[in-house]
């Protein structure tokens, strides 16, 4: 462990980053980047129900005892792992 990660706890991240539960999906969430402009809903693929944002992007946190429930995305996501346990993560394919 690196003297950067003994001084913080998750509490602390928590606190600093004021992170919110996520309904539903579960863990803790902060959005950190949403962009104002949007793709119509007429101009993405029929996977979408709505118009879409360029990008956006949040902190996530898993804590002890908590998960993330399975969910489908019609986009892409992208991780960071920055600090803590290992997460293990699953993706489901059409077929197998």
């Amino acid at each position: 462990m690196t003297k950067l990660n003994k001084k913080l706890s998750a509490d602390h991240i928590i606190n600093l980053f004021d992170l919110k539960e996520l309904p539903l999906e579960g863990g803790l969430f902060r959005s950190t980047y949403y962009s104002s402009d949007e793709v119509p809903k007429s101009c993405l693929p029929s996977r979408y129900t709505e118009k879409k944002s360029f990008g956006s992007a949040i902190y996530f946190l898993l804590i002890a005892d908590t998960f993330s429930a399975f969910h489908k995305l019609p986009t892409d996501e992208v991780f960071h792992f920055y600090l803590g346990d290992l997460v293990e993560l699953f993706e489901l394919h059409p077929g197998g």
